[in-house]
């Protein structure tokens, strides 16, 4: 199946419908080796928590949808790594959801609760050789977005180290 950039997809489906409720355990620096994103990140194209965009892509962008507006909180970490190449960290941030609603018109997508768009992004860290951006992510209740140049790099990893009780989030993916 051909992908195509002009869509959002979702980028986890190692959970209901890419939906995360539990936090991940931090890698560990034998975790962020190419033999594990390999083994393990990469299991397979439906149930890995990579996301390998195509040769073609050379910007991303990722969006977060969350369960209810305006309080579901996280912490997410975005790694990335070219093909046969260990894990390089992008960027971490703390996200809030805001109030504009999704209609869930994602690829790979049946999941038909309403969600909400995370629209509010603090930068924790980024130590990435190009800027990272942070679009409409100032609590405006719009579509907050984290953009990065991909530098060549294939493989992309989203895990979130906190979710707030009771709550859940889901990324996607799209690129340029």
């Amino acid at each position: 199946m051909s992908q195509l950039k002009t869509k959002w997809y979702v980028m986890r489906k190692d959970a209901s419908n890419g939906i995360i409720s539990t936090a991940d355990a931090a890698l560990t620096s034998a975790q962020k080796k190419w033999s594990y994103l390999r083994d393990t990140l990469s299991t397979s194209e439906i149930d890995g928590l990579s996301y390998r965009v195509p040769r073609s892509a050379d910007q991303v962008e990722i969006a977060f949808t969350c369960k209810n507006a305006d309080t579901d909180t996280f912490t997410a970490v975005i790694y990335a790594a070219r093909e046969k190449g260990d894990l390089e960290f992008v960027c971490s941030l703390n996200g809030t959801a805001g109030a504009q609603e999704s209609d869930g018109a994602f690829e790979g997508d049946d999941y038909t609760t309403t969600r909400y768009y995370a629209d509010t992004f603090a930068s924790t860290a980024d130590r990435w050789p190009a800027d990272v951006f942070y679009i409409d992510a100032a609590g405006n209740d719009g579509i907050g977005k984290v953009v990065f140049d991909l530098r060549e790099r294939r493989h992309v990893v989203c895990l979130f180290t906190a979710i707030s009780a009771n709550d859940d989030v889901r990324p996607i993916i799209s690129w340029t």
